[in-house]
């Protein structure tokens, strides 16, 4: 990938970087409602489902954080489009679609693959457990 579009991610993944501690310092502020707010149980388990949601979706976005402080790390050290784990260079079609990519495409396949695996293999073993303890 040329420099010019390495900067030109470097600085979309920034702003993405931005909007996101943004919205991370928002949801803190509004997760700190005075649950007097909610006197009715019912208005109040409403609003703790919302606030759930809320968590999952701050939980994603935590890690991509994590994800683009680290794709930025990569382009500081020059090593933006390299796969992690077996060193080739990166599509930049890949590039283009998730700038926080740190594996090609094989890789990645692969990795998805035994990750697919794990939890089947998880869960069987959970279903294996359970229908011997139900005898």
């Amino acid at each position: 990938m040329n420099t010019n579009n390495v900067h030109y991610l470097k600085s979309l993944l920034i702003n993405n970087l931005h909007d996101l501690h943004l919205s991370a310092g928002k949801t803190s502020a509004e997760m700190k409602t005075d649950e007097k707010l909610f006197p009715d149980p019912l208005d109040r388990a409403t609003a703790d489902l919302g606030r759930g949601v809320d968590l999952i979706i701050r939980g994603r976005e935590r890690e991509l954080i994590r994800e683009i402080e680290e794709a930025l790390t990569r382009i500081d050290q020059g090593e933006f489009g390299i796969c992690q784990n077996c060193g080739s260079t990166i599509s930049d079609k890949r590039l283009w679609a998730k700038p926080t990519s740190s594996l090609c495409v094989e890789c990645k396949e692969k990795e998805e693959g035994r990750q697919r695996r794990r939890s089947i293999l998880n869960d069987y073993s959970a279903m294996a457990s359970h229908s011997y303890m139900s005898w």
